[in-house]
C-alpha cells in the first residue's frame, strides 16, 4: 500500500508563507485556500525542467515495447507533461524523478517492456501518474525493482 506523508497544518502554512514571502505565489483566499502562482515561480519551474528534461528523455531512447512501439517521446512533449507534474508535486526534485524513471525502466525491461508507458504517459496519463507512485517510493526509500533484490536508497 502506498504511504503518503501527512503534512501538519503548521508545516503547510509555513511552506505557503515562505513561498508567498519569496514572491512565488499569492494566497488569494484564506477560507478556501485559493493560491495563485506567480510568474517568478512559473519561470523557475520551467527553467529548471528545461535543464534536466534532456536527461529524462535520454533514459527512454532506444527502448521499444514487445508490441514494437518506441517509448521515447520528444523532449518538448516530455517537458510539457513534466511542467504540469512539477507544479502539482513540488515535493519531488529532479533527482527523485530521474531515479523513479530509472527504476520504472529497469523494472519494465525485465518483461521486455510489456505494457510499458511511453515517456510522457509515464508522467501523466488518463489513469493517473505512474511517475507519482514511483517518485513517492523513491523519496520514501521504498523502491524495490520487481524480479531483483535491489533496494533503492
Amino acid at each position: 500500500m502506498e504511504q503518503v506523508k501527512e503534512w501538519s497544518l503548521e508545516e503547510i502554512v509555513s511552506l505557503l508563507n515562505l513561498w508567498q514571502g519569496q514572491g512565488m505565489l499569492k494566497i488569494t483566499n484564506y477560507e478556501n485556500l485559493t493560491i495563485s502562482l506567480r510568474q517568478k515561480l512559473e519561470k523557475e519551474i520551467s527553467g529548471t525542467i528545461e535543464e534536466w528534461i534532456e536527461e529524462y528523455t535520454k533514459l527512454w531512447q532506444g527502448k521499444r515495447s514487445i508490441d514494437g512501439y518506441y517509448l521515447a517521446q520528444p523532449a518538448s512533449q516530455n517537458a510539457a507533461s513534466m511542467l504540469k507534474f512539477c507544479k502539482e508535486h513540488p515535493q519531488f526534485t529532479s533527482d527523485i524523478i530521474i531515479k523513479a524513471a530509472e527504476k520504472y525502466i529497469q523494472e519494465k525491461s525485465l518483461t521486455g517492456f510489456k505494457f510499458a508507458k511511453k515517456s510522457h504517459k509515464f508522467i501523466q496519463d488518463l489513469d493517473g501518474s505512474i511517475l507519482y507512485a514511483y517518485a513517492l517510493a523513491v523519496r520514501n526509500g521504498e523502491v524495490e525493482v520487481k524480479g531483483t533484490r535491489e533496494k533503492s536508497l
